[in-house]
């Protein structure tokens, strides 16, 4: 094989098994000749795939002339500086949770209910348009990571201005400390009625949140017994909502101010103090490391790279913005075996294929492109059915993710979602030319059209003889669309 020219095998047989597919093929991946730290063409095309939605030409331009490492640095600290598009004008109204209903007729009750649910349903295609027009979507990514990670149900906490708070907050943090998030979680009005801590005190204490604490936002199973959790959860008595406009409170009459022992510390704890005590513990930060390897990475973490990262990222202070850094910088993220090696949740995949036909558009732009679309319009629905409804995940341990994400029923919406998508707005540019199928600098024709859509080349040999509108329906239909 000629120096430079790497060639490494993906093995669909896992993929091929899960979701019905016969004969998939092994895929393989060819790699330009480069130097240590050049960008080669499949380089950004795997950060792109990995780091945010998809391709598009313009997050393609940004980063092809750079080498390796400043590419990851600019995509990385361009989107700590991400901003947000201006969100539904009610976000800062007094939660409708609060309105007392006493004497109210059905049909006022009926009313209030249709009202939430329009909210919610704005909130979530606020979002989605914000991941389609975003110039860093690495923010949008990791804003959707911690919301998995912090996981709250609309469907519990029914409070849409709430909701949205919450989301402003992991989107705040979402690249910056994750100590500091933490702190912000445990007052955040959305998660401590979710998991039930307003009506913890003293004299009648609920666990709720203490054991999510532990068991998925930092420490893990394992590493803290059943007497810690009924300790932890006392440092969180009084910790509340004001009902009448949805803010964070403690009421020290609800407090309980006896000393308290938690991992083997003793002290009074307050809810920041039992945040400080856990973030101490190394195993919180090899927690957030794995997850991440997960996400970004593989679905086989290597546990001595998880353990000195996590050292690393806990005398960092715990900054996220670093350890995804290093993340993106290190071998096993480069390395040509682990790429094709993760399915796309539909969010990704939706709208990672939306994006190349959107981009350059305003927020409000893509607002209107997308409502043109019935595929557009229903894009809610689509993602419900796909198995990711926005703001209500199936439980408090989040969406599962990974082989989760596919399966019969699944499989056939994801397909003919991805169609329809890709072949509605294809058609709706206002020019003559497919942004689809535009030129990307250092790609021959053939791979422009693939790079916008698949994160590896596709599992089907696709004749070099179809035309590029042809081509473009095989690669929507190919196996490899549902992988990054």
């Amino acid at each position: 094989m000629a120096d430079g020219v790497i060639l490494s095998m993906w093995n669909l047989d896992r993929l091929a098994r899960r979701i019905g597919i016969i004969g998939a093929m092994a895929v393989g991946f060819v790699l330009w000749p480069q130097t240590a730290t050049a960008m080669s063409p499949d380089d950004a095309r795997h950060l792109l795939h990995r780091t945010g939605f998809g391709v598009s030409a313009s997050q393609w331009q940004l980063i092809i002339d750079l080498d390796y490492d400043r590419a990851v640095d600019l995509l990385v600290e361009q989107s700590v500086r991400g901003r947000m598009a201006p969100p539904p004008e009610w976000v800062d109204d007094t939660p409708l949770w609060t309105i007392v209903q006493r004497g109210w007729t059905t049909e006022q009750r009926r009313e209030l209910r249709q009202k939430k649910r329009a909210r919610i349903a704005e909130l979530r295609q606020w979002w989605i348009n914000q991941m389609l027009s975003t110039q860093t979507p690495l923010q949008e990514r990791m804003t959707l990571f911690w919301s998995n990670h912090f996981t709250t149900q609309y469907s519990k906490i029914y409070a849409p201005m709430l909701v949205f708070q919450q989301q402003k907050l992991l989107r705040k943090h979402a690249l910056g400390r994750f100590d500091q998030m933490l702190l912000g979680v445990l007052r955040d009005p959305a998660m401590l009625l979710y998991l039930d801590n307003d009506k913890n005190n003293a004299n009648a204490v609920n666990e709720n949140l203490a054991r999510e604490l532990m068991e998925l936002f930092t420490l893990g199973e394992g590493h803290y017994t059943e007497r810690d959790v009924k300790e932890a959860a006392r440092s969180l008595t009084g910790w509340g909502v004001v009902r009448s406009t949805g803010e964070f409170k403690i009421s020290s009459k609800r407090h309980d101010n006896r000393v308290k022992t938690v991992l083997g510390t003793k002290g009074n704890f307050s809810g920041d103090d039992l945040a400080r005590l856990l973030l101490a513990q190394s195993v919180t930060a090899e927690r957030v490391v794995r997850k991440l390897w997960l996400e970004f990475i593989s679905l086989e973490p290597d546990e001595a790279m998880v353990s000195q990262w996590a050292e690393q990222f806990s005398k960092d202070d715990y900054r996220v913005d670093k350890l995804l850094k290093t993340i993106f910088k290190s071998a096993p993220f480069k390395s040509p075996e682990n790429r094709g090696s993760l399915i796309k949740s539909p969010v990704e995949l939706y709208v990672g294929l939306m994006r190349p036909a959107l981009d350059g558009l305003t927020h409000a732009q893509v607002t209107e492109r997308v409502d043109e679309m019935r595929a557009g319009r229903r894009l809610i629905k689509l993602l419900e059915y796909a198995g990711q409804n926005l703001f209500d995940p199936p439980s408090v341990e989040g969406w599962p993710g990974g082989l989760e994400w596919i399966d019969s029923r699944t499989l056939l919406s994801r397909e003919q979602t991805a169609r329809n998508l890709v072949l509605g707005l294809s058609k709706m540019t206002g020019t003559r030319e497919n942004p689809y199928l535009a030129y990307m600098p250092g790609l021959a024709p053939r791979k422009s059209v693939m790079a916008y859509l698949n994160a590896i080349d596709p599992v089907t040999v696709i004749p070099q003889s179809y035309i590029p509108q042809r081509q473009l329906l095989e690669y929507i239909r190919d196996p490899a669309v549902h992988v990054k």
